[in-house]
């Protein structure tokens, strides 16, 4: 049995006052793992600053996530 995951989302806040926007980071795909997609501005800094890889990021999600 695999695991993987299928989509990472960020959740912000919302328009409405009660309600929240969410922002496909990593975006599914039908029996494979998530691939790169967009990642929020406000995000960058924090995710680079704890050792995310955005080249690596930025490259796949030009490729249209393929790894």
């Amino acid at each position: 049995k695999h695991r993987y995951v299928a989509e990472v989302l960020a959740v912000s806040p919302g328009e409405r006052p009660r309600g929240y926007a969410t922002t496909q980071v990593f975006a599914p795909v039908p029996g494979a793992c998530a691939v790169a997609h967009t990642i929020p501005e406000d995000l960058r800094g924090r995710l680079v600053a704890a050792g995310f890889d955005l080249p690596g990021f930025e490259a796949e999600a030009e490729q249209g996530g393929i790894r």
